[in-house]
């Protein structure tokens, strides 16, 4: 009798699953907005995850193994525990409800100073029945529930109970629109990232960086309950030094007078004037030049990238400061903070027709089987599934917005320039393991491509708090997080993936509740403003671009025009944005060049991704450490070869886990210190704020 093939949802499984992200929501929310110690999870190689599932690999398996056989997780199940936990690690903080709550709380608060505003009367066009109390401000309980939100209801030392903040103002709202639209929005996701999964893992094989480094954690070949990266020498030889020297990076944050920190940060904008004059600021700023800092899980992560993406991240802010020094030598203009939005969506739109063009065969099949023309073979199941879902929960997020009271046209026009933002900021994600990346806004964009008039300010708004709601900071987005568990699974040869899929969506629900009650119960009791940019400066975005919309329409008579307007009618009143349209078309047809250039010219040494994320902010610190990490590539394969490149892949992972091990340190050390004196530990940031 053949041995029973390995299971994978187990009830152990699904619960230590479940577990993680009760782990994460409990604790990550409190460690950002209260204790600002390394973010608990702040990007796509989340420390909170690891926090939660190494202590699973390292102790409990070893120790069930031992004593309790039956508890102890095979490969597959632990595969499902990273799974649930990394999909639903979006939730607790920056993904969702760092801005939820605050979204819609200090716009009412802060409506009555606002000059802009309260001109073109912006507030009326969000429904007061999407807010807490309806936003009546005679209603007895406003003053605990807005300012309360925004002050803190704690009473001296004595914190609150952890549902005596106004939980039922906020049911209303939430239960009867924003849940059911960020549900739905993550089945969107959730959908499309299965529908593709195919086309990059199996046609087009992706390297998927941050999936090879989390599936070494929990492979072993050997009886031995401890994954085979931790018993090789070159883990250690690669984890000890990093942690050695973000250790006592880390000792110095708590004894700056007794131990000093190794630099491994440095500025250079002053020698970099000094030496190239005033003028090469208009380089130096937008390229990040003025400033490096070397991330070690940067450098080791690049190790694992093709040579073209790891050298393309590693010049591409010095492209972005070559455009701004030349348009300011050339016509005296200086890049504004609309520019860069514009080149990157351009880049996205060229992006997004070439990774359809590249999947053709299998989309246009996968399309076809879901409408019943002919039978799906055996590895397209999946994807027709998965794009009946997605179609479906497409035209349930548009009458979900409608219904809110979106204009039909603008929300079919934002679902799809959202999907298109989704799709190929997961796709870089996947393809570079560049774990920090930031978007742009799909609202703003539309004002760029459809005009103030076209849109009007009352769309603008709505569509900017929705955005605001949804995906404000993508530096915690749900798609990634998906796309990289699925890749696990397959290295774990995990079957049955509409089954994780149900799974993760369940770990999501979870999410949803705890984070809510746990978000809410740190805002209430110590106020929200501790977190000065999500408090005092995201808000703004929600009303800015429709002042942009207002005082366009304004500017040409057309106030009235963009006001009333609605419909099929607004597609006579386009006029893009002529400025921000050629940044625009300079990163669509940067792309396109790159593209026919990289298929057509043999060894080209540059991938497009580089017009994807130039000019960011996260590129602006980690471009140094990627172009280390390629020059680190290139020489061990010119000088060892490929058995050398990968016998000393422990090395780079044990260098990924000592700096993010450290940070993980430093979280737990920053709650113990906060449990036994009741005060906030000195502020440590390991990886970027």
């Amino acid at each position: 009798m053949s041995a029973a093939a390995p299971r994978t949802f187990t009830p152990k499984a699904i619960l230590l699953g479940l577990g993680g992200v009760v782990f994460i929501c409990a604790f990550g929310f409190f460690n950002d907005d209260q204790l600002k110690q390394t973010l608990f999870i702040g990007n796509h190689f989340p420390i909170g995850v690891l926090l939660y599932f190494l202590p699973v690999v390292l102790i409990w398996n070893p120790l069930m193994s031992r004593f309790f056989p039956r508890l102890a997780l095979g490969v597959r199940e632990l595969v499902l525990v990273l799974a649930v936990v990394l999909s639903a690690a979006w939730v607790p903080n920056s993904g969702f409800y760092r801005y939820y709550q605050r979204m819609l709380m200090i716009p009412v608060v802060n409506n009555p100073g606002q000059t802009m505003w309260q001109k073109y009367q912006l507030m009326d066009y969000l429904p007061a029945k999407l807010f807490p109390l309806d936003r009546d401000v005679k209603n007895p309980e406003f003053e605990k529930v807005y300012n309360g939100f925004k002050q803190g209801l704690k009473s001296g030392d004595e914190n609150i109970g952890l549902f005596a903040w106004p939980v039922k103002a906020w049911l209303a709202p939430l239960l009867k629109w924003w849940l059911p639209l960020i549900l739905t929005f993550s089945v969107l996701l959730l959908a499309m990232s299965l529908v593709v999964h195919r086309q990059w893992a199996v046609h087009e094989q992706l390297t998927y960086p941050l999936a090879a480094v989390f599936s070494m954690l929990f492979q072993r070949g050997g009886a031995s309950p401890i994954p085979d990266v931790f018993r090789s020498r070159l883990f250690w030889w690669g984890f000890l030094p990093v942690a050695l020297i973000q250790g006592v990076n880390l000792v110095a944050k708590w004894y700056p007078a007794v131990v000093p920190d190794i630099a491994i940060q440095w500025w250079s904008d002053g020698p970099l004037r000094n030496t190239f004059g005033e003028n090469f600021a208009f380089f130096i700023n937008p390229s990040g030049l003025n400033s490096g800092k070397i991330f070690f899980s940067v450098i080791a992560l690049t190790y694992f990238l093709p040579g073209e993406i790891g050298l393309s991240l590693g010049v591409a802010n010095l492209l972005w400061g070559f455009v701004g020094l030349q348009l300011y030598a050339g016509s005296g203009y200086v890049l504004t903070g609309h520019d860069h939005p514009s080149a990157l969506a351009g880049a996205y739109v060229a992006y997004t027709a070439i990774l359809l063009f590249t999947g053709r065969a299998y989309y246009w099949t996968v399309v076809k089987r879901a409408f019943l023309i002919g039978k799906p073979a055996e590895g397209e199941r999946l994807g027709v599934a998965a794009f009946r879902v997605l179609v479906g929960a497409f035209v349930l997020f548009i009458a979900i917005m409608v219904a809110m009271g979106l204009d039909p046209l603008i929300a079919v026009c934002y679902g799809l320039t959202a999907m298109l933002l989704f799709l190929v900021f997961s796709r870089i994600i996947c393809e570079t393991g560049l774990f920090f990346l930031n978007g742009w806004q799909p609202a703003a964009i539309l004002l760029t491509l459809f005009g103030g008039t076209a849109v009007g300010p009352g769309p603008m708004v709505f569509m900017a708090l929705i955005g605001s709601v949804l995906h404000h900071d993508m530096r915690e987005c749900m798609i990634p997080y998906v796309a990289t568990a699925l890749r696990v699974a397959d290295h774990g040869d995990v079957p049955k993936k509409g089954r994780l899929g149900l799974a993760i969506l369940a770990g999501i629900l979870l999410a949803l509740g705890v984070g809510f009650v746990v978000s809410n119960w740190v805002m209430y009791n110590w106020g929200a403003t501790k977190d000065t940019y999500a408090s005092s400066q995201a808000p703004n975005f929600i009303f800015n671009p429709a002042v942009d919309a207002a005082v366009q329409s304004e500017a040409v008579g057309n106030l009235d025009l963009a006001v009333g307007s609605a419909g099929l009618a607004k597609l006579a009143l386009i006029r893009p944005d002529p400025k921000l349209l050629k940044f625009f078309l300079l990163g669509f047809g940067l792309v396109l060049v790159f593209a026919i250039l990289r298929f057509s010219v043999k060894k080209w040494p540059l991938h497009p991704v580089i017009f994807l994320v130039w000019g960011t902010w996260p590129l602006k610190m980690f471009f140094y450490s990627f172009f280390i990490g390629w020059l680190v590539k290139v020489l061990v394969q010119r000088f060892g070869g490929g058995q050398v490149y990968m016998r000393l892949k422990p090395l780079f992972i044990g260098m990924v886990l000592g700096e993010l091990g450290v940070a993980a340190a430093s979280i737990a050390i920053g709650y113990v210190y906060f449990l036994a004196t009741g005060l906030a530990p000195p502020p440590v940031g390991i990886l970027p704020p």
